[in-house]
């Protein structure tokens, strides 16, 4: 049974993905206006909870429950250094994203620091939301990526290799979810990649740590979030 569920979401993501990369490829070096910016975050919105979708009949046929894939309370007996480590980048997070939204919305010259950055950025300046809609449908997508994408690859993934390779070690277990998780962020490039499995890697770690997913998605989505505030309104049209 194992083995075909993973076949199963390995092409789920791939067909995904495909979808995903028509999309953005489509608009390389043309405008990108809200409806484009917009319809993207459609197709992101969709796939992540058609992925949630996809692995909740999984779950019922293995007969898995929402505990098991890590929708429960909270529990710290995995080790009290790698708890502590765990908890304290938590708070950093946490911090930073904090940070990132107060300085973003009252600081002009951060603003204009994030809109050098990120204004003209090859790929993310046809991504990141400007408008009032695009920054409403972002903290959307960013609650949906929180919800979904911490299930899948940090609940019902491990389970599932865990299913096909019960001698996995905890190593592998948590890489390879890390890595499949980064390549989903493909768009972003190779940087966002790297960037996105490295945090893939910090929130399985919290899970552990934690014995639950509701500080990952709290965080995941709290950090997506704050992302809102990196671009203004103004020059809502934008090359790729």
């Amino acid at each position: 049974m194992y083995p075909s569920f993973l076949l199963m979401l390995i092409i789920y993501f791939a067909i995904f993905i495909s979808i995903v990369f028509r999309r953005v490829s489509k608009f390389q070096g043309k405008q990108v206006t809200e409806k484009i910016k917009c319809g993207t975050y459609y197709h992101l919105i969709c796939g992540l909870w058609g992925s949630l979708f996809v692995v909740l009949i999984m779950c019922f046929f293995a007969g898995l429950s929402l505990g098991d894939i890590g929708l429960r309370q909270m529990r710290f007996d995995y080790g009290v250094w790698f708890t502590t480590v765990m908890i304290s980048l938590s708070g950093l997070l946490f911090i930073f994203s904090l940070y990132q939204i107060i300085s973003l919305s009252i600081s002009t010259k951060h603003k204009e620091a994030a809109e050098k950055q990120y204004g003209n950025h090859p790929v993310l300046s046809g991504i990141l939301p400007r408008s009032k809609k695009e920054k409403c449908l972002w903290s959307f997508l960013s609650l949906s990526a929180g919800v979904c994408e911490e299930i899948v690859f940090r609940g019902f993934m491990p389970l599932l290799l865990l299913g096909i390779f019960p001698d996995i070690s905890i190593f592998f277990l948590i890489l390879i979810p890390s890595v499949i998780f980064g390549i989903a962020h493909f768009y972003q490039r190779v940087q966002g990649i790297i960037v996105s499995a490295l945090f893939g890697v910090f929130f399985m770690c919290l899970f552990l740590a934690t014995g639950s997913l509701i500080l990952p998605i709290l965080l995941h989505f709290f950090y997506d979030f704050s992302i809102t505030f990196t671009l203004s309104e103004k020059n809502r049209l934008c090359l790729i």
